[in-house]
């Protein structure tokens, strides 16, 4: 099982540059962990393509039914947001936002990875490449 953040979960489902880079990831991993906050992400990053106009709302549904899908199939897994990944993340936001550039989403991906024993996480996400050297996870992204 291996990491992905919520940009590398879309790319499992969406025709987006590069994906199948990330699939044959996924697929060689034969699983994908992430954070539980990314299932709300995924919802709003499936729905952001809706509104962009890359994507029907009944294609949207399909993404949808097939993550799910994919849940029952053990291939996805949501960690829990326990509150030692919080207290985790606001550590990290207080040791490093003067010097990276962070958001919270990205944060708690790292925060959750790392109480989960993971040692590296997968994203392309260039704020998330940045803090994970930082809090000593390593970053693969292998759309470079």
């Amino acid at each position: 099982m291996i990491y992905f953040d919520t940009a590398y979960l879309l790319k499992c489902f969406l025709n987006e540059p590069n994906a199948h880079l990330v699939r044959a990831l996924a697929r060689q991993a034969g699983s994908v962990a992430s954070s539980a906050h990314g299932r709300s992400e995924f919802w709003s990053g499936v729905q952001r393509h809706v509104h962009e106009g890359r994507l029907s709302a009944t294609d949207a549904s399909q993404v949808f039914r097939a993550l799910e899908a994919e849940e029952d199939a053990a291939a996805v897994c949501w960690l829990p947001m326990e509150q030692s990944i919080l207290h985790r993340a606001c550590a990290i936001i207080e040791q490093h936002a003067a010097t990276l550039p962070m958001r919270s989403g990205d944060v708690l991906n790292l925060a959750c990875a790392l109480e989960h024993g993971f040692t590296a996480i997968h994203t392309n996400d260039r704020h998330l490449l940045a803090v994970a050297a930082a809090v000593g996870i390593q970053a693969i992204n292998v759309l470079t």
